[in-house]
């Protein structure tokens, strides 16, 4: 048996062993992308003096177990206390503070292909000046980049929405501006990972799984304004399956690469919502977004691959547990 261990750093104190029994949780929540990494921590409040730290303030969480050290960490900056009685408790919420602060500061800038030839030298630029390391995975580093606009955006928003077209995710994790595709299967550090086997009789404690229908859509349809033969040019994508429905992107985009890479990722993200499932194991460190997770011996339908769009860890009085909320992996599609 392992021990559970939780710490809530302060002002360079760990607030654990002075709150003592009157702390119930403390929850870290991990989900994709840029709504990565929050805390919540819950507070028993009888006498109404319980000091805690104040909004704006920053705390650093550290979690796992005794035996094997802090593996689940965090900095956040508690932007939310909630007071309730009764009884009385006190609830503080806060975010992951390398993600706010990149989503604070606007910029307006032109990227050009003479300084930024592809999306892993955007990436490593614009990383620099936030003082992050840039980690980006598949195929991705190596997209040409013509010219991108960064329009009043911050440089996270903006990478968003660059790396959204070719089906990426783009997170700030621990100093690193990690971008890779949605399902890679990466740490944060962008190194690919081991799977974590979830068992019966092993570390399972409940699941609950919804199966819904094939998705509508078996094929998208994206387009490019061919400037020398003034039309547009239809680029499409077929997901192989049965749905009849095609999913037609609005806008045109710059080149058919691009077009092409965009319909592919669209019925990607289609096929992902057609089931989902959640798994609350026995704690588990490495458990976490993006990083998928094979089922093993609950049932037909439930077994296979799954990939947790949101990790919560929790320690309380209960002990250290860990729950995936999941998705099937998209399905590969092929163009036409």
């Amino acid at each position: 048996m392992r021990t559970p261990y939780i710490a809530v750093n302060f002002n360079g104190r760990n607030l654990v062993p002075q709150w003592g029994p009157t702390l119930i949780s403390v929850t870290v929540s991990d989900e994709r992308g840029l709504e990565s990494d929050k805390v919540t921590i819950e507070l028993d409040d009888l006498d109404g003096e319980t000091e805690c730290p104040e909004t704006g303030q920053i705390v650093t969480v550290d979690g796992g177990y005794e035996e094997d050290g802090a593996t689940v960490q965090g900095e956040f900056e508690i932007d939310q206390i909630s007071l309730e009685g009764w009884p009385q408790r006190i609830t503080l919420s806060g975010t992951s503070a390398s993600a706010k602060k990149a989503n604070k500061e606007r910029k307006t800038e032109a990227h050009r292909k003479t300084d930024t030839p592809t999306l892993g030298k955007l990436a490593e630029k614009i990383a620099g000046r936030n003082g992050w390391k840039a980690k980006v995975g598949g195929d991705l580093a190596s997209i040409p980049i013509e010219y991108e606009g960064q329009s009043a955006e911050s440089d996270a928003a903006f990478l968003t929405r660059l790396v959204g077209r070719y089906g990426g995710l783009v997170a700030i994790k621990q100093g690193n501006l990690v971008i890779n595709p949605k399902g890679a299967g990466k740490s944060t550090s962008g190194a690919a990972i081991g799977g974590l086997i979830i068992a019966p009789g092993i570390n399972l404690k409940t699941y609950k799984a919804d199966i819904k229908s094939r998705p509508e859509h078996g094929k998208a349809e994206a387009a490019v304004f061919d400037r020398k033969k003034v039309k547009r040019v239809d680029v499409k994508a077929n997901s192989g399956g049965s749905g009849e429905i095609t999913y037609r992107f609005r806008e045109p985009f710059k080149n058919e690469a691009e077009a092409k890479k965009a319909a592919e990722s669209k019925l990607t993200d289609l096929a992902r919502g057609t089931s989902s499932a959640t798994f609350t194991i026995e704690g588990e460190p490495s458990a976490a977004a993006e990083e998928p997770v094979t089922v093993q011996g609950i049932r037909t339908r439930i077994d296979g691959v799954w990939n947790p769009i949101k990790v919560e860890h929790k320690w309380s009085d209960s002990g250290y547990e860990t729950t995936l909320e999941c998705e099937v992996p998209g399905a590969k599609e092929t163009s036409e």
